[in-house]
C-alpha cells in the first residue's frame, strides 16, 4: 500500500508543489527583505542629504543677516542692503518632511522659528 502511495501521480504532484511552493516563499522572502533594507538605506541617505543642504541654507541665511547687520552698523543706505534682504527657504520648505524625521519636536520647534522671525525682520526692513 505505501509503495503504490509512494509511486502514484498524485504523490508527485503533491510534492512537487510543496517543493516549489516552499522555494518560492523562501525566494520572496528574502526578496523582500533585501529591498525592504535597501529602501530603508535609500530614505537614510536622503534625510542625511536633506539635512546637510538645510544646514548649508541656514549658513548662507546667517552669512546674509551678517552681511545685513554690518550694513546697519555701518549707517549704510537701504539700498545697499537690499540685496540682502532675501532670505533663501527652498531647502526648508520642500526638505521639511525628511528632516523632520530626525528631528525632534523642539528641535523643529526651534528651526521653523529661525525661518520665522527672519522673515518677519526681512518683510518688515523691505516694507511689507
Amino acid at each position: 500500500m505505501l509503495n503504490l502511495l509512494l509511486n502514484s501521480q498524485l504523490f508527485a504532484v503533491l510534492t512537487g508543489g510543496l517543493l516549489s511552493f516552499a522555494a518560492t516563499w523562501w525566494t520572496l522572502r528574502k526578496g523582500f527583505r533585501n529591498q525592504i533594507k535597501i529602501l530603508e538605506d535609500d530614505q537614510r541617505e536622503k534625510r542625511r542629504g536633506a539635512g546637510w543642504a538645510l544646514i548649508a541654507e541656514m549658513s548662507e541665511n546667517l552669512a546674509r543677516l551678517q552681511a545685513l547687520s554690518k550694513l546697519a552698523g555701518e549707517d549704510a543706505p537701504v539700498a545697499n542692503m537690499r540685496e540682502n534682504l532675501k532670505l533663501n527657504r527652498y531647502v526648508f520648505d520642500t526638505q521639511l518632511p525628511l528632516i523632520s524625521l530626525r528631528l525632534g519636536l523642539e528641535d523643529l520647534r526651534v528651526v521653523t522659528g529661525a525661518y520665522a522671525g527672519v522673515s518677519n525682520l526681512l518683510g518688515i526692513l523691505e516694507g511689507k
